[in-house]
């Protein structure tokens, strides 16, 4: 748990959030037999070679350990109580080591791999590739960085009190913003959704007992 990741490409995963709107911890809700946070993990490992999930301070490493204990999935806890996702961006590129990095939040059931891989090729040479929405709100927490590029943007962000993900990726110099419309041709329109509330973990119980999220798995 306290080594750094240091593969090709790695992907962080943040759990640190308050779920205000679901009541519970939503990454540890059970969907078709095991947590969300493990229908996230699934799509991603597919495409990078080592996961971090970072936690809030007020949580406990072990809900989680007992989950992935023996895996490939690293778990590390915010060192500081600030609730905010940069801080959860600090502590995950702080043990990264790859030159580029997906993050994630843990409340995509649908993760997409074929979307996260084209996010990868198109971030190269960029300090970001992050999928923007028609209406201009960007997806900072579906996203691929440079780690080097992010931790800077992101410890330059927290110095000056400027918390939100907006801060760090103004800070950004070069990214390549990708219209999701671009990004989910021919790809399912819930490679997006996030379950916030009890209707939205309902459609995604329903959703994945299609077996949805195996067809997005398949990667050729």
């Amino acid at each position: 748990m306290n080594q750094n990741i240091t593969g090709l490409r790695s992907g962080i995963i943040l759990a640190g959030g308050l779920s205000s709107r679901m009541g519970t911890n939503k990454a540890l809700l059970q969907i078709e037999g095991k947590p969300l946070i493990s229908h996230v993990i699934d799509a991603l490992e597919i495409i990078v070679e080592d996961i971090l999930l970072v936690v809030s301070k007020r949580q406990s490493p072990n809900e989680y350990e007992k989950y992935f204990g023996g895996s490939n999935v690293k778990i590390r806890q915010d060192s500081v109580e600030t609730q905010s996702p940069l801080i959860g961006f600090l502590t995950g590129l702080s043990h990264v080591s790859a030159e580029y990095v997906c993050v994630l939040s843990c409340d995509l059931p649908f993760a997409n791999p074929r979307i996260l891989e084209r996010l990868f090729r198109m971030g190269v040479g960029f300090d970001a590739a992050i999928p923007k929405w028609p209406g201009g709100n960007l997806e900072p927490l579906y996203a691929v960085y440079n780690t080097a590029r992010a931790l800077h943007a992101t410890q330059s962000s927290i110095v000056a009190g400027e918390l939100s993900n907006k801060d760090m990726i103004k800070r950004l110099r070069k990214i390549r913003v990708i219209s999701t419309e671009d990004l989910m041709v021919d790809e399912h329109p819930l490679s997006f959704m996030n379950v916030n509330t009890p209707t939205d973990l309902k459609t995604a119980r329903s959703e994945m007992k299609k077996g949805l999220h195996d067809k997005m798995k398949q990667t050729n």
